[in-house]
C-alpha cells in the first residue's frame, strides 16, 4: 500500500503542475483495502506501457504482484485519479 501510494503522490508532485488539491482515501473492503488517491492538475491521456511511464507500469506491477489490481483514470484538464487495492494478510503469532 505505502509503496503504490508514495509513487502516486511522486507523480502528483512532478506532473500534475498546477494541483491545488490531492484526495486520499483508504476504504476497507473484500478483505483487502481501496486506495485512491485523486488530484485536481492537468491531467494526461494514460498509456501505462508507454515510454516515460515507468511509475505507472511500477504501481501496476506491485498491485498485482500483492494480489491486488490498479487502475488510472486521467484526462488532458481534468486531473487525474489512481486507484488499486490490495488483500490484507493476516499473519499468526505463535503460540
Amino acid at each position: 500500500l505505502f509503496r503504490i501510494a508514495q509513487e502516486a503522490f511522486v507523480n502528483v508532485r512532478k506532473h500534475s503542475r498546477d494541483a491545488t488539491r490531492v484526495k486520499t482515501e483508504l476504504v476497507p473492503e473484500g478483505g483487502g483495502v481501496r486506495v485512491t488517491i485523486s488530484d485536481n492538475g492537468v491531467g494526461f491521456a494514460p498509456a501505462p506501457n508507454a515510454p516515460g511511464h515507468l511509475g505507472l507500469t511500477a504501481m501496476q506491477e506491485r498491485a498485482a504482484g500483492a494480489g491486488g489490481w490498479w487502475r488510472c483514470e486521467s484526462r488532458p484538464g481534468h486531473g487525474t485519479r489512481v486507484e488499486f487495492w490490495v488483500p490484507v494478510r493476516h499473519s499468526r503469532s505463535a503460540s
